[in-house]
């Protein structure tokens, strides 16, 4: 599944500007049973299908679902996700092709409306309504309709907060509550006053162990939660246990093969946790695979390279890329300063740091067409003129235990 936190103009954006299934056997499995279900079973093959952009595969494999178990209450939502992702990954059309997978969302939210009437406390399909909200809402972000992305995403996030209040158990709805609670809570200061008029207040370190809790426990969706951690963790490694994350990016990057994202997180992963060799080699490979049919991702992979090449302290190849960062100045001068730090140049760094640090705080706008959003490289300026930035530092912290995908390797 490629959207929020799908690959944009430049993956460093990903979710900055306007982003903002279990035990369903036909309501007869108890919530605590300990393995998945025979239609989440085919629920998560079909899941995993769609995130190695297999859409054909995962379209004959819901239909097989449906005619086994015609009253499973995930299907509406799982086939209506096909859609979505066939949007997100179209290089034409992909308006249309977006406006028939809301379409579909809703239809899936109608039908779960129809089962709630007669069985207003049937939290499967609670759940299936409050899926089928909260992707319709990352859908009309997409499409700029900010009001009706709101609206639906604040309905999803009631629907899943009121299932996991009653079934905990319900690893899939952690998928959801995390996504919306780290996004809500990364929202820029610029907009926050906004997210407040809509209530759409977040706590990002508790998306993040929501994120893990639905990668390791989620029978259905935990591969597209993993994505979700994966980016969060690539973008904004301070924000999550990233280096514990490494095992689990090399895994994805090789269940999925055909997906850009997991090549993409492992790239950035590689080089936060001190291995920039292994990113650039990774973004060599990655080159190869993906540019044909993903060609925006040219832009990406040369800003990963631009981080190994600071890590590894290549001054006159980074002055050298200037020229491709020519619409994001300021985010390339930070890189530019950072890289300085990591040859001792402090002086330097610090100068560099300076110029963003106090542009801000005099009121002058922080220009950024692509890149990352001013937030992100202030920040960064005000953290570094403090302390030298240093490559591979988050390798250092203690990230805890390596977190796994639920089924890894099964």
């Amino acid at each position: 599944m490629l959207n929020t936190m799908r690959i944009p103009k430049r993956f460093l954006r990903f979710y900055f500007a306007r982003h903002l299934l279990a035990l369903f056997c036909l309501g007869l499995l108890s919530v605590a049973t300990a393995h998945a279900s025979e239609p989440e079973v085919l629920a998560r093959k079909g899941i995993d299908q769609i995130l190695n952009l297999e859409m054909d595969g995962a379209r004959r494999t819901f239909a097989e679902l449906h005619t086994q178990y015609p009253q499973y209450p995930l299907f509406p939502f799982l086939d209506a996700s096909v859609y979505w992702a066939e949007a997100e990954v179209a290089q034409r059309n992909r308006d249309q092709l977006r406006e028939l997978a809301i379409q579909q969302m809703l239809q899936a939210m109608t039908t779960a409306n129809e089962q709630l009437a007669q069985d207003p406390q049937s939290a499967p399909w609670k759940l299936t309504r409050g899926m089928a909200s909260f992707f319709a809402a990352r859908m009309y972000a997409d499409k700029g309709r900010s009001i009706s992305a709101y609206k639906f995403g604040r309905s999803g996030r009631d629907d899943l907060r009121e299932v996991v209040a009653v079934n905990p158990e319900m690893n899939d709805a952690y998928l959801v509550l995390g996504m919306y609670e780290y996004i809500a809570g990364s929202i820029p200061r610029g907009l926050r006053w906004l997210a407040a008029l809509f209530d759409l207040k977040g706590d990002r370190d508790l998306g993040v162990r929501y994120l893990e809790r639905a990668t390791s426990k989620a029978r259905v969706m935990a591969p597209e939660a993993a994505r979700m951690l994966l980016v969060a963790a690539g973008v904004q490694p301070e924000t999550t246990r990233t280096c514990a994350y490494l095992e689990l990016a090399k895994y994805m990057r090789k269940a999925y093969p055909r997906n850009p994202h997991y090549s993409v997180a492992l790239q950035l992963i590689y080089v936060n946790c001190g291995y920039p060799q292994l990113a650039l080699a990774e973004t060599d490979v990655a080159e190869k695979e993906f540019l044909e049919q993903f060609p925006n991702l040219k832009e990406e992979f040369e800003a990963i390279r631009l981080y190994a090449y600071r890590d590894l302290g290549k001054l006159s190849t980074v002055l050298s890329m200037k020229q491709k960062f020519e619409h994001d100045e300021a985010y390339w001068k930070i890189i530019l300063a950072q890289t300085y730090d990591v040859l001792g140049q402090r002086k330097k760094a610090v100068a560099l740091y300076d110029e963003i640090y106090w542009a801000d705080l005099e009121g002058k706008t922080i220009e950024t067409d692509s890149g990352p959003p001013a937030d992100w490289i202030i920040d960064r300026a005000t953290r570094y003129r403090k302390q030298p930035y240093q490559p591979g530092s988050l390798a250092k912290s203690n990230n805890g235990e390596p977190l796994q995908l639920n089924n890894q390797g099964q």
